[in-house]
């Protein structure tokens, strides 16, 4: 038999799938993430701060001891606190006498490295308010060129003499240039000649003479003479110069040597001798 009965209702809903996550869950999802990141950053301050606080009662402990350990000493000082007292004495100060020597060493080394500084201080001091060093000699003409002798020059001028500081003493006695303070110096010399009949080569030699009397030459030129008159218009005068920088200690001098003294040009502009600290 068949069935043929129908009706007019609509089919019933489907079912809502059960894989699409609620508003509710997301929301608490995000805000258990947030607790567990906020978690892990108090926890990285936490420990951040524990270890700071160990590390400053590990040098309070160490303090402490310092000061028990002065403590047994002063309670040690008195023989009638030796009876006392429950401490050995003769061990704590036998232990002290052994700490002894390492705490003198680096209170030596403080006390030194303090009057380094201090002293580096006062150099520094002292270099920015002393005027820079600096000596120069110009020469003046001789009575009579009979009376030189030797082959130093020794004739410099009083009146147009250049020293800034005592740093540098000149000698008359000997025409040299004393050193007071050592440091690295340029030095520098010119000499000029008169050309004559048949002269020899024209030389200048910058000398060091130590505190023990040692002369070491330190620079020297040369010029010889020519014969072409027509080809320079001064074939006469002949000027040497020259210049370097040398280190001077304390009580050095230093002076000028020439190959004659009698063909010097004696004029302060064309003949001089100095020196500037570097």
């Amino acid at each position: 038999m068949i069935n043929t009965y129908t009706t007019t209702l609509p089919p019933p809903p489907p079912a809502p799938s059960s894989r699409a996550p609620l508003p509710s869950m997301r929301s608490f999802m995000g805000f258990l993430g947030f607790l567990i990141l906020a978690q892990m950053v108090g926890s990285a301050f936490l420990f951040m701060y524990i270890f700071q606080r160990i590390d400053e009662v590990q040098t309070l402990m160490s303090y402490h001891e310092d000061m028990v350990l002065l403590k047994k000493i002063k309670q040690c000082e008195s023989p009638s606190n030796d009876r006392n007292t429950h401490l050995d004495c003769g061990k704590v100060i036998t232990d002290f006498q052994k700490l002894l020597p390492g705490i003198i060493s680096r209170l030596k080394d403080t006390e030194k490295a303090e009057m380094m500084k201090g002293q580096l201080a006062s150099d520094q001091n002292q270099d920015s308010q002393e005027p820079k060093i600096v000596a120069q000699l110009t020469v003046r003409s001789p009575s009579s060129l009979t009376s030189l002798s030797g082959n130093t020059i020794k004739l410099w001028s009083k009146d147009h003499m250049l020293l800034t500081t005592r740093s540098v003493i000149y000698e008359e006695s000997t025409g040299s240039l004393r050193i007071k303070r050592p440091g690295n110096y340029y030095i520098y010399s010119q000499t000029t000649f008169v050309k004559k009949p048949r002269a020899g080569p024209f030389s200048q030699c910058i000398v060091q003479k130590d505190i023990s009397g040692k002369e070491t030459p330190l620079l020297r030129s040369y010029s010889t003479p020519g014969r072409d008159v027509a080809a320079n218009p001064y074939p006469e005068l002949h000027t040497l110069y020259q210049g370097a920088v040398f280190t001077l200690k304390v009580d050095d001098r230093v002076y000028v040597n020439v190959s004659d003294l009698s063909v010097l040009h004696w004029n302060g502009t064309a003949t001089l001798f100095g020196l500037v600290l570097q």
